[in-house]
């Protein structure tokens, strides 16, 4: 009787113990997992703010060079894709589409260099060069705390309590392409 009282105690500790370490772990995933909704918070300023820049840079543009309209219809078109985009997986490929045409039309100021020389266009340009910067430190700030968040709900015991309490891996990274890094 008295071994019986025993082994129901140890067993009484033995899951209060697992109670509160399936606890911590649970506040610890969902910690994190607010941790990425925080740290896309300043990527989706940042983009925004580069979508902002871009009927200014279309402006200064169109006044030098109006029969290149289709660079800037394209870019147009991606400025506001991005500005509509809610999700950040909508954002990511919203973003991709805009950095493409914003290539394009920068490689186009090549050939108007009145342009370049331009005191208003250089200033576009340096404010796009600092809110490319800011892109960059916020999105890698983003895909540390995602990095985090799926190393955790990957180790023992995190992926038992990820798996009993909803928790799934995210795989919105915001990727690189080699020749931009």
């Amino acid at each position: 009787m008295k071994s019986l009282a025993i082994a129901i105690l140890a067993l009484a500790a033995l899951a209060a113990a697992a109670g509160v370490r399936y606890s911590g772990a649970r506040r610890n995933l969902e910690t994190q997992r607010n941790g990425i909704a925080a740290a896309w918070e300043p990527v989706a300023g940042a983009l925004d703010r580069r979508a902002e820049l871009v009927p200014s840079l279309i402006r200064a543009f169109r006044s030098a060079a109006p029969h290149d309209a289709p660079v800037l219809q394209e870019l147009t078109a991606s400025a506001g894709a991005l500005a509509a985009a809610q999700a950040p997986r909508e954002k990511m490929r919203a973003y991709d589409r805009l950095s493409a045409a914003l290539s394009r039309l920068l490689l186009l100021t090549e050939r108007y260099p009145e342009l370049r020389a331009g005191a208003g266009f250089q200033r576009l340009q340096d404010e796009l060069a600092r809110t490319e910067n800011q892109v960059f430190v916020e999105r890698r700030r983003y895909n540390e705390a995602v990095q985090k968040y799926n190393t955790a709900i990957g180790q023992f015991p995190n992926n038992i309590v990820a798996a009993l309490g909803g928790f799934t891996r995210n795989d919105a990274y915001f990727k690189t392409e080699p020749d931009a890094r």
